[in-house]
């Protein structure tokens, strides 16, 4: 009988520049051709997991407005389901700073496209997350909108690395 164990790695990373050196332009000329690098779909479309912390600052006061949301996802792929992912992080989270859960705060999980998007190459768009509440001293999986009534501001935010393990286990008789 095999078990599969899943580890989190949650690593910081500051906020993205837009104008950022990393791509520069390209200066076009009759030699160009031969250092074009060709497109590579798969590379295109790795994803990276995101996670988002946000700390509760109060319950939200009525303005008047009927807002539309979106529901947090009971699954990210088929191996990362929100009460997989609420088990793993209620084992503990090791945070690169030091930080301690408070009542209500938000735990935001979702994919994002490593590489930034290219002119006339389309790809599938990923327009969902999950998410997880801290009550009562764990993570709670976000049932729908849980949220909606509270005023949340983004503390930290950063990428995920996770592996996936086999182990055999050996049961005696």
């Amino acid at each position: 009988m095999s078990e599969e164990k899943t580890t989190f790695e949650f690593i910081t990373i500051e906020p993205k520049e837009e104008h950022s050196s990393k791509y520069e332009k390209i200066i076009h000329h009759k030699n160009s051709r031969k250092n074009r690098v060709k497109f590579n779909k798969e590379k295109y479309e790795e994803k990276e997991l995101i996670w988002a912390l946000k700390k509760y600052t109060g319950e939200r006061a009525d303005d008047g407005m009927n807002w539309q949301y979106q529901s947090s996802e009971d699954k990210l792929n088929e191996e990362l389901t929100a009460e997989k992912i609420a088990e793993i992080i209620n084992l503990g989270i090791d945070f690169d700073f030091d930080y301690h859960p408070k009542e209500n705060d938000l735990l935001v999980l979702r994919y994002e496209y490593i590489s930034p998007e290219l002119k006339n190459k389309r790809r599938p768009f990923i327009n969902y997350y999950t998410s997880f509440i801290y009550n009562n001293g764990k993570w709670n999986v976000n049932e729908g909108f849980d949220h909606i009534d509270s005023d949340y501001l983004e503390f930290k935010s950063g990428i995920i690395k996770y592996v996936t393990q086999q182990s055999t286990v050996v049961k005696n008789k």
